[in-house]
């Protein structure tokens, strides 16, 4: 089984908003393999916010207030790199393409809530016409398998991996790949 882990930026909260970052990378889920970050495991690109408006995708005030109080280093990463961004279509299907390396008949999409990256990014291919490019049983939640292991462990929570850089979409799915493989390790013991 194929696991990629997939954490987007936005401007938005709604199933519908901008995507301004898509990070990705495929790992294993036993840990066995440490998270490989090197060239063909990883996916991160940029999108222009015009892109997404002429897709129809929406931005909210709260979320731009939100950015404006995250670290000057993320907040000018990806709003500088989303201005000189690549056209919404082009990134997502330069991403079914990278998905589509794997078999996806056994590929499971994780992302960090069950209706927020996945749900975005589906929205986000409806709005350009294009396919989802996993199947319908794909998409995996990281706050599930956490809930678990944490409930496995008789705990409230369980520690989560820090990100090199908080709220860089490639950071935060490598932090949370990290997460999964030590979730899965306490619910196999």
């Amino acid at each position: 089984m194929y696991n990629v882990m997939i954490d987007i930026e936005t401007l938005g909260t709604r199933s519908n908003s901008i995507v301004l970052s898509i990070g990705a990378v495929n790992f294993d889920i036993t840990g066995e393999n440490p998270v490989d970050i090197s060239g063909p495991n990883t996916f991160h690109r940029y999108i222009t916010p015009r892109s997404c408006k002429r897709a129809g995708l929406v931005h909210d005030q709260s979320t731009i207030d939100w950015w404006s109080k995250q670290s000057a280093e993320a907040r000018n990463k990806v709003m500088t790199h989303s201005k000189n961004g690549d056209e919404l279509a082009q990134v997502l299907d330069d991403f079914s393409i990278w998905l589509n390396q794997s078999n996806m008949k056994y590929t499971k999409v994780w992302g960090n809530g069950p209706s927020f990256d996945i749900t975005i990014l589906e929205n986000a291919y409806r709005a350009c016409n294009l396919p989802i490019p996993w199947l319908y049983h794909a998409p995996t939640c990281v706050r599930t398998i956490a809930f678990l292991a944490a409930e496995h462990r008789g705990a409230y929570k369980i520690d989560r991996h820090t990100p090199t850089l908080a709220h860089d979409a490639l950071a935060d799915a490598v932090a949370q790949c990290k997460d999964v493989q030590n979730y899965y390790r306490i619910l196999c013991v």
